[in-house]
């Protein structure tokens, strides 16, 4: 046997026992993984069909690799629940993607071991990410809900939030806090469930001591900037808002959150300008395009909003996001028959994305 086969056979006997979690709708796919796994001496391997199922499942067991693809909105959802847990911080993410360029930066400061793959899913790209895992060795079971009362009222808050209801979050989280006064996450959530509230100099004191035990989270200044934005006259909140950038001032995806927070005020220049600032980081990010397609359309600036969703599908035409946002602007300038065509494009590249279908049934209904 050569020696690089000894050492593979060493490495997954070594680990052979781990759970190995796939959550996949597509049974074909999930079946040529599992089969692969097996063959590599893998024996325990659970398999959910839905993200719903996996995380309610895994409330109450271990695991200690999950491989699902993040390709539509709930493998996403289901990214964001297993990020704010807590419980999964040691434990691999294998994620499969059809933007390999575009979701590992979303996720740089992630608080988890994230391992991505390109779609399409295939047991050979499992086995190649599982080696590089295993010989790092980081492998570690998730934690449980009932391992700890801190955990178990955290992830309590972090349903009770999902579901809207911010006086049980706030309750749940404050026992957190009792429990573990160092519980970093759960300062973050309850600072968010603070802002939710209203409670705006609540949520700032609890961001101060979040920062005193990770200074400068992006998370907490992002909050920070909320808050801002709720309090503040316009150009005072935009100080604050460069403030918190200049802190992170090489951080991506923070920029264009802030980007974000300045489209939804309505600020769309300045919106522009933290957009632009991303661009200057990264002039490969499609993602960037968008966002300053967007702004511009929402401006009223159709064409410019135009130009920059072609430089977007110049990198990817098959960006059904993108196509979608096409969709909109020639809506917003009232050419229906090309929104049309855009919002079926944008359908025929992602069937499960919502906004095309009901566009799609909106302007049929009114035709």
């Amino acid at each position: 046997m050569p020696q690089t086969d000894k050492a593979l056979k060493a490495l997954f006997d070594k680990y052979g026992k781990r759970r190995i979690s796939i959550v996949m709708d597509n049974r074909n796919e999930r079946k040529q993984v599992k089969n692969v796994l097996r063959d590599d001496g893998f024996s325990d391997i659970s398999e959910f069909d839905d993200c719903k199922e996996a995380w309610e499942k895994l409330k109450l067991s271990t695991t200690s690799l999950l491989v699902f693809p993040v390709d539509h909105q709930d493998g996403l959802d289901f990214l964001k629940q297993l990020i704010e847990s807590t419980r999964f911080k040691h434990t691999p993410l294998l994620l499969f993607t059809n933007k390999p360029k575009e979701h590992p930066k979303h996720y740089t400061n992630a608080d988890a071991l994230i391992y991505w793959a390109e779609t399409p899913i295939n047991g050979y790209k499992v086995e190649q990410a599982l080696i590089e895992i295993l010989k790092k060795g980081a492998v570690e079971k998730n934690r449980v809900l009932d391992e700890s009362k801190a955990l178990e009222h955290y992830n309590k808050g972090i349903d009770a939030f999902e579901n809207g209801d911010f006086e049980e979050a706030k309750e749940e989280l404050r026992q957190t806090l009792k429990e573990s006064p160092d519980f970093f996450e759960a300062y973050l959530k309850m600072a968010e469930t603070l802002f939710e509230l209203e409670d705006y100099d609540a949520a700032l004191r609890v961001l101060q001591k979040a920062d005193q035990l990770q200074p400068d989270h992006p998370r907490a200044l992002m909050i920070k900037a909320m808050v801002a934005c709720e309090t503040m006259e316009k150009e005072k909140a935009l100080r604050v808002m460069d403030l918190c950038v200049s802190r992170r001032k090489n951080d991506l995806m923070f920029i264009i959150e802030m980007g974000n927070l300045a489209l939804n005020k309505g600020w769309i220049d300045e919106a522009i300008g933290y957009f632009e600032m991303a661009h200057n980081i990264d002039p490969q990010l499609i993602h960037v395009y968008n966002r300053i397609g967007i702004a511009q359309s929402r401006a009223g600036r159709f064409d410019k909003a135009l130009e920059m969703y072609s430089r977007a599908l110049e990198m990817d035409d098959s960006d059904a996001g993108v196509h979608f946002n096409i969709g909109m602007t020639f809506y917003r300038k009232g050419e229906v028959t090309k929104a049309v065509e855009s919002f079926k494009k944008a359908h025929t590249l992602d069937p499960k994305m919502k906004e095309p279908i009901e566009w799609l049934a909106k302007l049929e209904k009114g035709a």
